[in-house]
């Protein structure tokens, strides 16, 4: 009794120590079923700490709760969850099962010593190696299928495409995929591409409004799982600008008023001007905020104006004006 008790005060001190180490601990609630985090799912007292991986991944560096079966989540934070630390099970003596997902691919020493558990994973994962390696019992299991589908982009331009990206994991392979999209607040559905292996399905839209876009994903048992996204069509980036007269004596003035529509803001705005006849340009201002610029042109002739307007998105539009200057 007492060498357990004494293990157990190191085990919490060493526990104390590494948490010491880490200046701020992040916290996250554990779920005894599936690989989702859930609140609602959750009680205060059923816990991991973890901490961010210059990989981008998440560290499991702490189990807090008393779990007999525990499932380790997929992602955490919107990370996911590459690694288990050195001692994150630590005697964990009312364990008998820990899930864990195949993105983990590095478990640290000690993890799970002082505890008697199995392993559960999918087959040819990590997770495998480890408990093989550890002499630790590994079950293997069949996650249920989930939805990995992405948009290439969450807003286009009105007469770009946009690309639907269909991914599936878990549940039994091969999978196939279908895609569909309407309006948003509307109800019916316009097939894009009915179930089939291809995995890469281009649509272009047809209105500058909001669509929903739904990808089904049914594995080979016949398992569906649907996910849908939004997709946000833009009306084109436009160049409104205009000159205030396209006439004007010599001597007299011309104002180039830059206008855009559509993009982001603020615009900006270059301006160059040329006589008809000639192939240089001469800059007036170049990514200017200001959107009115007065020309006095030294000659009788024709002029052509150039605007280019950029909008912070990096949308482009050019505009081409001319006026001409009469004798007096």
């Amino acid at each position: 009794m007492k060498g357990r008790l004494l293990k157990k005060l190191c085990a919490v001190s060493l526990s104390a120590l590494m948490l010491a180490g880490t200046g701020a601990v992040n916290i996250v609630p554990a779920v005894s079923q599936g690989l989702s985090v859930s609140a609602a799912e959750t009680t205060a007292n059923k816990i991991f700490s973890y901490e961010a991986n210059e990989d981008g991944g998440i560290t499991i560096t702490k189990y807090r709760g008393s779990d007999a079966q525990v499932v380790v989540p997929d992602t955490i934070d919107g990370k996911k969850v590459t690694s288990i630390g050195g001692h994150a099970f630590y005697n964990c003596e009312s364990l008998t099962s820990v899930t864990i997902p195949d993105s983990v691919t590095s478990i640290g020493d000690e993890a799970f010593d002082g505890c008697t558990m199995t392993i559960n994973g999918k087959e040819g994962s990590y997770a495998e190696t480890y408990a093989k390696e550890n002499y630790i019992p590994f079950n293997a299991v069949k996650f249920s299928v989930s939805n990995k589908s992405t948009l290439s982009a969450n807003s286009i331009v009105l007469g770009k495409s946009v690309t639907i990206n269909c991914a599936a994991k878990g549940g039994t392979a091969p999978y196939t995929y279908a895609v569909y999209y309407r309006k948003a607040g509307t109800t019916k559905w316009t097939t894009a591409q009915g179930y089939k292996t291809n995995a890469t399905v281009k649509i272009t839209l047809k209105a500058a409004v909001n669509y929903e876009i739904r990808v089904a994903v049914k594995d080979a048992t016949g398992k569906i799982v649907r996910k849908d996204m939004i997709l946000a069509v833009k009306k084109p980036f436009t160049n409104t600008s205009k000159l205030n007269l396209e006439t004007i004596k010599l001597g007299e003035k011309v104002k180039v008023r830059c206008f855009a529509e559509n993009g982001e803001t603020p615009y900006t705005f270059s301006v160059q001007y040329k006589k008809s006849t000639s192939e240089k340009w001469t800059n007036v201002a170049i990514n200017s905020t200001n959107n009115i610029f007065v020309l006095k042109p030294a000659s009788a002739t024709t002029y052509d104006i150039r605007v280019t307007a950029k909008s912070p998105d990096g949308q482009v539009s050019k505009k081409n004006l001319s006026f001409t200057v009469t004798k007096q």
